[in-house]
């Protein structure tokens, strides 16, 4: 009886494990009617299940009927003093015990002797299993402690079979919960590439249609100086200077938000990309654009990222344009390109010792058409770093400014943990 115990435990359901317990029972005690009630929690009560064997069939037929169609609560017949006790009880003739109430005590139903037992999960009865016998049999004692052992086993089973069926209703409810958020996805993605198809209209449309005019005020302007200078006088002149100057501005202004457009919509392609030689190439294009200026420049070498190539040198770009802009008006002017290890992986920083900026105001600087410095200053439209920090964002990293009026300016930026390199 010990072995069956074992087995039922090993067994993978908790029906498995009763039918093979029935089997072994009846096969060991040589009696010929076994049965297993499951627990009505909700009415506290026990019901009969399938899980029988009748080794007589036609001798137990009305034995199995009438338990078929009864319902055991508290106390009620053998199965509900289980129920009730949580122990096993054993009855040598059914006929004199008043656990056998009613039909169940009349002869000529081939039962005589009775003994049941608790299916135990702690202290909660899940089961009970009653086998029964048409030869009066006294109680066992032994056979009942080893009753109640197999009754523990069972109840493992059960328990085992619980958690099981609480981890399959979890993942079931995750597995519902992600087919919905997949769902979700993908309505806003289909919903976001409705709006870059807009975006790209209205690129579109930017470039095209908002060109034309202010190629025609800045042409016409031209033409009435050239044509009109004279007799327009002085004060005249200065007026379609300016005119022109507003239009090449507007002209400017509308590059970069085009750009900053297509930084925040353009397919990422990453790969290694040496950063040293890219921001030497791009002091290398300032210093053309201004040869009459000293400057030093020190660039670190060996700086390397994982990235996306054309991006990243947008991104330098903006920032060294910035260091050579903000150091115009500095002797002795500098600018870097370094790089030292952060909490958040490597950090790339390039410096200079020109204007700089009040601290307060550094949470501003990375908003579009910010300016901390008039255009009669500094020339600029406010987008650059706008677009340093979409770049730096698109990459999963940070960005962070730091600096002091008349003291130069850093700028930080990390590129997450797939730009490490």
């Amino acid at each position: 009886m010990q072995r069956v115990a074992m087995a039922a435990n090993e067994s993978t359901s908790s029906e498995a494990a009763m039918r093979l317990v029935i089997d072994e029972i009846c096969a060991y005690t040589g009696w010929p009617v076994g049965h297993a009630y499951l627990v009505d929690t909700a009415r506290q009560e026990l019901y009969p299940t399938d899980l029988w064997r009748l080794d007589l069939p036609a001798e137990h037929a009305e034995f199995k009927a009438m338990n078929m169609a009864a319902r055991f609560g508290l106390g009620v017949g053998l199965p509900g003093a289980v129920l009730r006790d949580r122990r096993p009880y054993w009855i040598e003739d059914v006929a004199q015990d008043a656990h056998f109430p009613g039909g169940r005590t009349r002869s000529g139903l081939g039962v005589i002797s009775s003994f049941a037992f608790p299916v135990l999960v702690g202290k909660e009865v899940v089961a009970a299993m009653e086998f029964a016998t048409g030869t009066r049999t006294p109680s066992d004692p032994q056979l009942l402690d080893i009753m109640a052992n197999i009754g523990t086993q069972l109840g493992r089973v059960v328990e085992r079979e619980r958690a099981s069926e609480l981890l399959e209703s979890r993942v079931a409810e995750r597995t519902r919960q992600l087919e919905a958020a997949n769902r979700e996805l993908s309505q806003r993605a289909i919903e976001l590439t409705a709006i870059n198809t807009e975006l790209e209209s209205f690129s579109y449309s930017v470039s095209h249609d908002l060109r034309a005019p202010l190629r025609g005020i800045f042409g016409f302007s031209q033409a009435l100086q050239e044509d009109f200078g004279r007799r327009l006088g002085s004060d005249g002149e200065a007026m379609l200077d300016r005119i022109k100057s507003a239009s090449q501005r507007m002209g400017r202004l509308i590059d970069d938000l085009l750009g900053l457009s297509r930084v925040t919509r353009a397919e990422m392609v990453r790969e290694t990309v040496d950063l040293s030689a890219m921001a030497r190439e791009i002091c290398t294009e300032l210093r053309k654009l201004s040869p009459k200026r000293q400057i030093e420049v020190n660039i670190q070498p060996g700086i390397a990222a994982v990235g996306d190539p054309r991006l990243l040198r947008v991104l330098l770009q903006n920032l060294l344009d910035n260091a050579y802009k903000f150091t115009s008006r500095t002797e002795n002017a500098r600018i870097s390109f370094t790089c030292e290890e952060t909490e958040h992986g490597p950090g790339y920083i390039v410096s200079d010792n020109g204007a700089g900026f009040e601290m307060q105001y550094a949470g501003k600087l990375f908003g579009a058409f910010q300016r901390l410095h008039s255009l009669k200053e500094l020339e600029g439209t406010g987008i650059g770093l706008a677009t340093v920090q979409r770049i730096v964002h698109r990459h999963g990293g940070l960005v962070r400014a730091q600096g002091a009026p008349g003291k130069g300016a850093s700028f930080q930026f990390t590129l997450g943990t797939q730009g490490a390199k």
